[in-house]
């Protein structure tokens, strides 16, 4: 027949044995955290990198389009330039002349 003591230890006994079982628990809980944690930062991470890539691939695209056009206009207004006549030159730089004489 069981004593009180020996019904208080074996009350013991189960109480630490919850406590030990529920520390575990919590360990476990911790570890399973720990990683849909990680997974979600891996997640995130990956997702920035995709649209930094993304951006910088628009952005190089839209600089190299931009660039184009720019240089298209350039060349354009040199060709422009360039057919200015000789003539048209001289009397042009003729009336400039005239102007700084009459200073």
């Amino acid at each position: 027949m069981d004593t009180l003591i020996d019904k208080i230890l074996k009350l013991e006994t189960d109480a630490d044995a919850i406590v030990e079982k529920a520390h575990e628990d919590a360990k476990a809980l911790q570890k399973q955290t720990d990683a849909i944690v990680l997974a979600q930062q891996q997640e995130i991470a990956a997702s920035l990198d995709e649209r930094v890539e993304a951006f910088r691939k628009e952005a190089l695209e839209r600089y190299e389009s931009e660039t184009l056009q720019q240089k298209a206009a350039a060349e354009k207004s040199v060709g422009a330039l360039s057919q200015i006549s000789e003539d048209l030159i001289a009397q042009q730089r003729e009336k400039i002349v005239a102007k700084f004489r009459e200073i």
